[in-house]
């Protein structure tokens, strides 16, 4: 457990909430020849089912071929993929069968022009793009170590590549709470902002409040050493680090509530400081408040999903709970 200074600004008045039920567009990607097909198990039914509880749900299931996922070689003819397809949709009907509190279309399959999993990944983005899908949704098995480095990760490849939100469930993700709550974690900058806009579109949605997280971590050991922060290009002293940088992001933070407010959609904000790392804040709060989906930004460019994927990409390793990632 860490130690943080932690500011809360609430809402002053109530926010209107909507009477009309909203209505979804989910595309969920199944994984129809692997060890993904337990539905009893899968956070991605649990969430859909959470969601349906909120809105009106369109859900397509659809599963996407590629040659990790088949353990074929590269040289594997289209034919040889192609024989694939028929034992792919009957297990994706069975499964479906197992979940019947789920309305869902004909599961469908999906053949990218390259059979690797990037072009899995992008195959599956683009056609959630032309059908006009609100989310996607899937499982992730999990991997750790080599396998991951080896193989990647799907999910981790799609949330990169997809201008549509997708919520990635883990394994630890086995308890999903009501759709009650979506905890957005931002490092308030204007990427962040266009995906925060996103959060609300989803949270009015769903009649759901958001809770707002900014962490400010300490600074590196040397720095801790020397009892000092550079702010503005002078060494101050920690403590005045911490409070002039709450103060700034306390007053961005709001101005994001307000915006929340006058949309209709319940929202607070938190402020945390003094944190080893963002991932230990998120969990933190997560054990607090207990919300039904994490949110978080991914970025487009390649340097930038370098230096933000140690946090997104933790989130959606560690996290217990569903997360949301959206694009700016």
């Amino acid at each position: 457990m860490f130690c943080a200074e932690v500011s809360t600004m609430t809402k002053t008045k109530k926010t209107p909430r909507r009477n009309q039920r909203a209505h979804l567009k989910v595309m969920w990607a199944m994984d129809a020849l692997g060890g993904g097909l337990n539905l009893s198990q899968s956070g991605a039914a649990a969430v859909l089912k959470s969601l349906g509880a909120k809105a009106t749900l369109e859900i397509i299931p659809v599963f996407v071929l590629n040659l990790v996922d088949l353990e074929l070689w590269s040289e594997a003819t289209a034919l040889d993929i192609d024989d694939y397809q028929p034992a792919a949709l009957r297990n994706m009907k069975r499964a479906l069968a197992s979940v019947k509190f789920l309305k869902t279309a004909p599961p469908q399959i999906l053949k990218p022009k390259v059979l690797a999993r990037r072009d899995a990944a992008l195959t599956l983005a683009d056609h959630a793009r032309k059908v006009n899908a609100d989310l996607i949704i899937c499982d992730t098995h999990g991997r750790k170590g080599l396998a991951r480095l080896i193989l990647g990760s799907f999910a981790e490849t799609l949330v990169l590549c997809s201008s549509v939100p997708v919520i990635s469930c883990n394994p630890l993700a086995r308890k999903v709470h009501p759709m009650k709550d979506i905890l957005f974690v931002t490092d308030l900058s204007k990427e962040s902002h266009r995906a925060f806009r996103r959060v609300l579109k989803l949270a009015g949605a769903l009649n759901a409040k958001v809770t707002m997280l900014h962490a400010v971590p300490i600074p590196a050991n040397p720095v801790m050493e020397s009892g000092a922060a550079l702010l503005g290009g002078a060494w101050v002293p920690l403590g005045t680090y911490f409070s002039t940088e709450s103060q700034a992001q306390k007053k961005r933070a709001n101005a994001w509530v307000v915006q929340a407010r006058k949309a209709g959609v319940p929202c607070e904000a938190i402020i945390a400081t003094r944190v080893p790392s963002v991932t230990a804040a998120v969990e933190a709060t997560v054990r607090r408040i207990k919300p039904a989906l994490v949110a978080c930004t991914a970025q487009s460019s390649r340097v930038q999903a370098v230096l933000l994927g140690s946090i997104t990409r933790n989130l959606l390793r560690r996290m217990q709970v569903p997360v949301l990632v959206t694009r700016p």
